[in-house]
């Protein structure tokens, strides 16, 4: 009779929270899959089954190429400029630098500022009339007129997106250069090591599953990227700055079709969901590695 009530006690704390979880995550997946084969009225979304019809039209959309192009060059390109800068950052916090404590928390603005108010700053930043960039500029070249969102559309938002995320990967690496210990580094140096030879046959390695956690969560991240670019530019100007996300954002909203938005959420579900298949072995493969570094000899 204990062991009953241990298990209704555990169930009642349990439930709050999956039904939420099921309110907020598995009925809309479940509805996304239901509309992707099917035909759905706007009028009480009365859908009626059409099989892969909407994934056909979706496939033989001319616009999709470009911007599943565009959605990897945003994806991959701001991936590398995150690790660049955070692994950089961190780096130059961990050689004891003098004012680290207010690098850091500098450092860390960009992570905790609200999406919708970085997009805004930045729109503001990007202005070709009163924006900073172009203030700035026309100090230097009194003709300089470049408008960021016609000219560099793409340049421009993905540098405001590695703005909002590199703090995330220096937190990270910081994280895993604590867990170095200091004793390598000693016994490198000892050796005849340089700072470089450091660097690459002890800091790197021992950052590796660091580094595969972050780079699978930044890829899972830009894929399903939308806020920034819906602010900043609306996926424009034309289809400039369009990822998945805006495409699936105008089917459903502009076009009000909602067939072939829910199909395109399936393309990138499952283009996440590969991510997430990698991701979960490779935090297996890290946690056995600490394990048995940490297992006594």
């Amino acid at each position: 009779m204990r062991k009953y009530g241990k298990w209704v006690t555990g169930w009642l704390f349990v439930l709050p929270c999956a039904a939420v979880l099921t309110l907020m995550a598995i009925y809309p997946l479940i509805q996304v899959l239901r509309f992707s084969v099917s035909d759905v009225s706007i009028i009480g979304f009365q859908t009626e089954f059409s099989g892969t019809r909407n994934f056909q039209r979706i496939f033989s959309n001319p616009a999709l190429v470009t911007v599943l192009r565009q959605t990897v060059i945003w994806t991959v390109v701001s991936l590398a400029l995150r690790i660049l800068i955070g692994f950089s950052a961190a780096l130059l916090i961990d050689t004891g630098m003098k004012g680290r404590t207010f690098f850091r928390i500098s450092m860390l603005i960009p992570w905790v500022v609200p999406s919708i108010v970085a997009a805004n700053t930045w729109r503001w930043v990007y202005n070709p009339d009163v924006g900073l960039i172009n203030i700035f500029m026309r100090r230097i070249i009194p003709d300089f007129s470049v408008v960021w969102f016609r000219d560099f559309a793409m340049a421009s938002v993905i540098a405001s997106y590695v703005w909002t995320g590199f703090p995330f990967i220096m937190l990270m690496v910081m994280a895993g250069l604590r867990g170095i210990p200091s004793d390598y580094k000693e016994a490198a140096r000892i050796d005849g090591a340089n700072s470089f030879q450091v660097f690459w046959h002890i800091t790197l390695p021992n950052l590796k599953n660091i580094l595969m956690i972050v780079i699978v969560l930044e890829l899972i991240t830009g894929f399903n990227a939308f806020d920034l670019i819906f602010t900043m530019t609306g996926g424009g100007p034309g289809m400039q700055t369009t990822i998945l996300g805006i495409m699936i954002y105008n089917l459903a909203f502009v076009s009000r079709d909602f067939g072939r938005a829910s199909a395109a959420s399936v393309l990138l579900l499952g283009i996440v969901l590969i991510f997430f298949l990698i991701y979960t072995p490779v935090t297996a493969a890290g946690n056995r590695a600490k394990n048995r570094k940490g297992a006594p000899k």
